[in-house]
């Protein structure tokens, strides 16, 4: 499993590369923080389910906690409302992103995967793959530390990364010995990493694939998509995971935007041919790729009362 968080775990996405280095706009903050709300909102519900899967009255009451965690209780605010704290501090109005209208479709598909996932596999597998919070700690850590740094206007939201230092750890100990006292043969051993892994790839919905269609959006509308080889990455991507192939399906839509522009390059127009055929050809992208085809330009609505795009590149 330790494995499975060094190669999967998307501490090594370009997205938290960027976000790290401080070269991330507001505009691309606010998309990450928009569709993580969406996967966000959704961890208590996944919970219940996992709750209500289980007859072992200890577990049930260890794994409600987490439930609390995030919608809160009479005592304390939850996960859900520092979140949209942190939403605020972007610049965005938390009312707007409750309302979930500018969620992209990728990021909607990989998080009802994930609660999928949770409700039709085991109750082992469905344990097994909360287990990304081992990993989460250290990069939990080093974000406040760089979002401090590089976005100093983002320092009174975030309080819910504060709380993960401490609720991570712990939800991580319960799941790992619940677990280890279950998957007691190889089979079992190897759905138990499977589903991790499984997570590993959703969890790039709400982050990296924000982060790729804003990349590509923003090359598109400079003319400069073709010329920096993005058009190579969804024949490559889409041989690979879930998360991946929705990563070259929003790829492909710009690909195929930038190419309607009649100052497209006829070279260009030939290089979005050849990867058109190639994912096309792949079952399982169609099915992404029916998931994202209507998503481009996302607007929404600032406190202010104006709007403008979330992938901006401002």
């Amino acid at each position: 499993m330790q494995k499975v968080g060094e190669q999967h775990y998307h501490h090594r996405h370009p997205f938290h590369v960027m976000m790290h280095e401080g070269r991330l706009s507001r505009g691309q903050l606010q998309a990450w923080a928009l569709n993580r709300y969406y996967y966000q909102s959704k961890i208590p519900i996944k919970d219940a389910i996992i709750l209500s899967r289980s007859d072992d009255v200890s577990f049930r009451l260890a794994w409600r906690k987490r439930m609390v965690d995030h919608d809160g209780d009479a005592a304390s605010t939850g996960g859900i409302d520092r979140w949209l704290k942190l939403a605020e501090a972007t610049g965005l109005d938390p009312a707007q992103v409750i309302k979930e209208d500018a969620v992209l479709p990728a990021t909607r598909y990989a998080v009802n995967e994930y609660l999928r996932l949770v409700e039709k596999h085991t109750l082992l597998e469905a344990v097994a793959s909360s287990l990304t919070e081992m990993f989460s700690r250290d990069l939990i850590a080093l974000r406040i530390e760089r979002l401090r740094k590089h976005y100093p206007w983002l320092s009174g939201g975030l309080d819910y990364f504060h709380a993960r230092l401490s609720q991570a750890p712990e939800d991580a100990r319960f799941a790992f010995e619940y677990v280890y006292e279950h998957a007691q043969t190889r089979l079992l051993q190897e759905s138990a990493i499977r589903a991790l892994r499984d997570k590993c790839d959703i969890i790039m919905g709400p982050t990296g694939r924000a982060l790729l269609c804003l990349r590509a959006a923003w090359l598109a509308s400079q003319g400069r998509l073709f010329r920096t080889g993005v058009c190579s990455w969804p024949s490559r991507l889409m041989q690979t995971s879930l998360g991946s192939r929705l990563d070259a399906a929003y790829i492909l839509i710009m690909m195929t935007q930038s190419c309607s522009s009649r100052r497209a390059p006829s070279a260009w127009k030939d290089q979005a041919g050849k990867s058109w055929n190639t994912v096309m050809g792949s079952a399982p992208f169609r099915k992404s790729w029916e998931h994202c085809r209507r998503s481009t330009w996302v607007r929404v609505r600032h406190k202010s009362g104006k709007t403008s795009p979330v992938f901006s590149n401002n």
